[in-house]
């Protein structure tokens, strides 16, 4: 069940915070906006209560709690669908505003088409690769036709690059390109006045550690920007909406260094890659009541440890956890309060016993609250995968699995 890594870091990252404030919190509110079904906290380590009354209705099938609260806290959301439960363990000074977002809209997932055909007469090309969010397509020949599918309800970015003798040449693309119910056609054809000139740099990989550098257009269309020792940008076209994503991980260590910078700002010369200076995660161990061995330490040359994301699975039942640094407060261990007997919590509890369990460590240089409010997640495989999407970021993570 290597999802549950991915799945996990999402969760975590769903969820948005309000700025906690600096010093000590003297009797603040605690404020969680959610749509999960069932709401449970816990304050300093006492039992966990649903009395939270009815909460306040915000809209999108939103609702707004307020708890008293003034140092460390946990949360517990059940999310309904899937069984899954989320528990955020953090202090008022880290962040006093959660907001967690459960049902996932399925409609996003519903296809639409766009289609046409795509020439490069200024480079005489023969083939192209073209992308709309993940859905990739290779065409060769002269003037081929395509096909694309796209997220209904979401705008999308079409991105095409032509090739001649398997090195790139131009680089297109139309933004937000609103869908319709019916199939859309677009004909792409390159020219001066609408495409840009690619150029590249070396590319090179250290130490074991493989990856790949990553165009991410405004409205997340995917796009690998390097190949075969090279990555390639084109010379305009971007903004500062778009973002390259420096993917960099060792699978035998299980280590990932995801770095993201503006687009229009990124520097033109050669990268060379090495997660070889990102510490193996050895020690967590877990047990039915707590998950233990928590003492993971950065190297000098990573972004500060930031806290733990724990997952945790039995019987199609999902628990995602987050406990930041500041919970922990030198705590080598995470108790597994058992949910089992709180009302609404009993059918998605899978602390214990459970049959898959995994813990990741993450180090970053930005803040808790700015990891909390991201809005994308990198929609990438392996041990990468789920990790947030901050422009002129970094972070970092050490995963195991500990049963």
């Amino acid at each position: 069940m290597k999802k549950l890594i991915y799945i996990s870091i999402v969760a975590f990252l769903a969820i948005g915070c309000g700025g906690g404030s600096s010093g000590v919190v003297k009797q603040g509110k605690l404020i969680i906006q959610t749509d999960a079904q069932k709401v449970a906290y816990s304050l300093d380590d006492s039992a966990y209560s649903t009395n939270v009354g009815s909460g306040k209705d915000i809209g999108n099938s939103f609702k707004e709690y307020s708890i008293d609260s003034e140092g460390r806290y946990k949360v517990a959301l059940y999310c309904g669908h899937n069984n899954n439960t989320v528990i955020i363990a953090s202090t008022m000074t880290e962040n006093n505003k959660i907001r967690y977002t459960c049902k996932n809209s399925h409609s996003m997932y519903l296809s639409s088409t766009i289609q046409g055909n795509i020439k490069d007469t200024i480079n005489n090309a023969d083939s192209y690769v073209l992308a709309v969010k993940n859905d990739f397509k290779i065409k060769s020949g002269n003037n081929p036709n395509y096909s694309l599918q796209s997220y209904k309800n979401k705008p999308n970015d079409l991105v095409a690059i032509s090739i001649k003798n398997n090195e790139p040449k131009r680089f297109y693309i139309q933004n937000y390109i609103v869908p319709t119910s019916s199939t859309k056609t677009i004909n792409i054809d390159f020219k001066q006045s609408n495409s840009a000139e690619i150029k590249s740099k070396n590319f090179t990989k250290s130490n074991s550690t493989d990856g790949s550098l990553i165009l991410i257009t405004k409205n997340s269309t995917y796009f690998t920007s390097s190949l075969s020792g090279k990555w390639y940008y084109p010379n305009g076209m971007l903004t500062h909406d778009d973002i390259y994503l420096t993917k960099s991980y060792i699978n035998s260590k299980k280590v990932c260094r995801l770095k993201t910078v503006y687009a229009d700002t990124i520097s033109k010369n050669n990268i060379n890659i090495d997660a070889s200076d990102i510490n193996q995660l050895s020690n967590p161990q877990y047990s039915n009541s707590s998950i233990s061995g928590l003492s993971y330490a950065p190297t000098v040359n990573s972004k500060p440890f930031i806290g733990y994301a724990f997952n945790l699975e039995k019987n199609n039942a999902y628990t995602f956890i987050f406990a930041s640094k500041a919970y922990l407060n030198g705590s080598s261990s995470f108790n597994l309060d058992d949910l089992t007997t709180l009302q609404g919590f009993s059918n998605s509890w899978s602390g214990s016993n459970a049959t898959n369990a995994y813990a990741v460590a993450i180090m970053t240089n930005s803040t808790i609250s700015e990891l909390l409010k991201a809005e994308r997640s990198a929609n990438l495989s392996g041990v990468c995968g789920g990790l947030p999407l901050l422009p002129n970021a970094t972070i970092e993570i050490a995963s195991k699995k500990i049963k």
